[in-house]
């Protein structure tokens, strides 16, 4: 337990997860996700935040631009919230169990 209030978020080693935009086409994104560590892309906006995670069941139902397409249904779910890397292990599940 004494690890979550000193562990950084930043000293954890990150899986290899697919990143794509809203104008990425269906096909691109699940290329990168089977290239990728899971079977999840992580959707970015013109920043280059975290928006929401999209499955590859998803990208197999749409065809051309991403954009907004999402299915609860399969696991797909909106980021509500943004962790710095700075954060304690700790702090990260507080506001995730907010």
């Amino acid at each position: 337990m004494k690890l979550l209030n000193v562990t950084r978020l930043a000293d954890i080693e990150l899986a290899n997860v697919a990143s794509a935009g809203p104008t990425d086409t269906a096909a691109q994104v699940l290329e990168k996700v089977n290239d990728s560590e899971g079977p999840w892309a992580v959707m970015l906006d013109d920043s280059k935040r975290p928006v929401r995670w999209i499955s590859a069941e998803t990208l197999a139902e749409v065809d051309g631009a991403i954009g907004d397409h999402s299915n609860p249904d399969n696991g797909d779910h909106k980021a509500t919230v943004t962790i710095s890397g700075r954060s304690t292990v700790q702090e990260a599940l507080e506001a995730l169990l907010k």
